[in-house]
């Protein structure tokens, strides 16, 4: 038997945590994922597939994940052996955030389970959708010209809505010239919208989905069990999601910029603020600004911090706007 060598073993990157990425902390380098389309959601763009990448890992890279591991899509062939690993990671406290295919049943938690239709999309064919678990996360790649328009979604998100389906989170990919002349295919109406036509409406399909009462917000998970100072992280991921919300209703970029430094700073501190609230001493933080402090102090209590759920009703066209 061949041996395997160190490049042919699985390895993953680490990245920030943003929401725009659903928290993804670590990815896989290199990944056996199918031939058909696949949403990378670590990164925003479509996914890139190697046969010839490997799910084998040693146990001293498993120790140094402490965050949210990514798990793209594989053949099913390939899906008992991903199923190992998920079990391994689990065996040490990690969630994954698990992305499937449509007609693969779902991972036991902490496994995060994520649907992506895209193939079917692509295809036009929604009557998959409708099988769905109740209750599940999916993701609808917003390709522009393909499957953004309004119908297609309307009709789409009514089938997920129908299934029982829990949340779905608009993902517009960034493609690359040669990416979107194979989406386009000879369809040159498509080509001429992929290539000149406006990007995809992320908040116009977030405000369709809400009106079939699907839920468009992803939580970030909770950390591993033992891990210190996990309060810490559930602060910094609501700042994150607050600042993300306020760029994107076109609010000053300086104020999110303070959330966004503000959330990193409070990953790397050494106290623990929900302490450090209690005793009355969150001004010792001197790099804490009053803005960014007023915040921390509301997502410390239990719930949705208010200025997050105002932020979100506006996106979505709930503070007295139509919904589309």
């Amino acid at each position: 038997m061949v041996a395997r060598t160190a490049a042919a073993e699985l390895t993953f990157r680490r990245q920030r945590a943003e929401p725009a990425h659903l928290w993804v902390r670590f990815r896989p380098s290199r990944w056996p994922g199918p031939e058909t389309a696949w949403l990378d959601l670590a990164q925003g763009v479509l996914g890139s597939s190697r046969a010839d990448a490997s799910l084998e890992i040693p146990a001293s890279r498993l120790d140094v994940l402490d965050d949210l591991v990514y798990l793209p899509p594989v053949t099913a062939e390939l899906v008992p052996e991903r199923d190992r690993l998920v079990t391994r990671l689990a065996r040490r406290g990690l969630a994954t955030l698990l992305q499937l295919r449509l007609a693969e049943p779902p991972a036991a938690s902490p496994a995060i389970n994520v649907f992506d239709p895209l193939p079917s999309q692509l295809a036009g064919d929604l009557a998959p959708l409708a099988a769905l678990p109740a209750g599940s996360t999916v993701v609808w790649g917003l390709v522009a010209g393909i499957t953004d328009d309004p119908e297609l979604c309307r009709r789409g998100l009514e089938s997920l809505a129908r299934a029982g389906v829990g949340s779905v989170i608009a993902v517009a990919p960034r493609l690359e010239p040669r990416q979107k002349r194979l989406l386009a295919g000879h369809d040159e109406g498509a080509f001429a919208r992929l290539f000149h036509g406006d990007p995809p409406a992320e908040r116009a399909f977030a405000r369709l989905a809400a009106a079939a009462g699907l839920a468009t917000r992803f939580d970030r998970p909770d950390p591993p069990a033992g891990t210190p100072r996990a309060g810490n992280r559930r602060v910094a991921g609501r700042l994150a999601q607050i600042a993300d919300l306020w760029l994107l209703l076109g609010r000053p970029e300086a104020d999110a910029q303070e959330l966004f430094r503000a959330a990193r700073w409070i990953e790397l501190a050494g106290h623990d603020l929900a302490a450090l609230a209690r005793e009355g001493n969150l001004g010792v933080l001197d790099w804490l600004s009053a803005k960014a402090r007023a915040q921390v102090e509301a997502a410390l209590s239990a719930g949705t911090p208010p200025l997050l759920a105002e932020l979100e009703a506006e996106y979505l066209g709930r503070d007295g706007e139509p919904a589309e």
